[in-house]
């Protein structure tokens, strides 16, 4: 009999603006900081969303992560799942805080693939946010306006089904969309098309669990 791996957490990321999903493992998938030397001498400075665990920030700088153990061991499951592999290297991080609260977020134009066989040398570094499991996306007009522009109000829903339970957060960059009107009209928004939410100034994403 096959060996079955079964995975009992799970985060399903749910971002309208636009309509992506995102299914990953919480205890291997998240984001470290990095430096990434291409063939082509170009050189980049981001995140790279990984399955290994780099706890860079409390390493002596003699035992920092290598390169080579990055293709190794971080790609292991994307290299067992295509012959040409890729990764996502983001190059920016957007930061929303709410209450007492704060979640992360990039724009498309953040998140790039890139290829192995174009990587010259890795390095871990330390920043902000490693270990985060790999953050939503939204458009890059949403990730435009959030920067120059104040949150309204925020407003968080929970919902358990049979087999999983979800936590949605409602963000509201529009005045007319008040904490009372988004659990009013949650119903309404949560079938609004990619355009509208757009439109309204909102952003919902959803975290599950099973």
């Amino acid at each position: 009999m096959s060996k079955v791996r079964i995975i009992c957490v799970f985060i399903f990321i749910l971002i309208i603006i636009p309509f992506t999903s995102t299914i990953a493992d919480v205890e291997t998938l998240g984001i470290y900081g990095v430096t990434i030397q291409l063939k082509n001498n170009e050189k980049l400075e981001g995140y790279i969303e990984t399955f290994s665990n780099h706890s860079v920030c409390s390493q002596k700088k003699k035992d920092n992560t290598t390169g080579a153990l990055l293709l190794e061991t971080s790609l292991k499951y994307q290299s067992e799942r295509a012959d040409d592999v890729t990764f996502i290297f983001i190059n920016k991080i957007i930061e929303i805080k709410y209450n007492n609260a704060w979640s992360i977020v990039v724009a498309n134009s953040s998140v790039q693939k890139i290829k192995t066989k174009d990587i010259k040398s890795i390095e871990f570094v330390c920043k902000n946010w490693d270990g985060y499991s790999a953050p939503p996306r939204i458009t890059d007009y949403m990730a435009e306006y959030i920067s120059n522009h104040k949150l309204v109000t925020v407003y968080e829903y929970d919902e358990s089904g049979e087999d999983s339970y979800c936590h949605t957060t409602y963000l509201s960059y529009n005045p007319k969309y008040t904490r009372e009107m988004l659990i009013k009209k949650r119903g309404v928004i949560d079938k609004m098309s990619n355009e509208t939410l757009d439109k309204e100034k909102l952003i919902r994403f959803t975290e599950c669990w099973c």
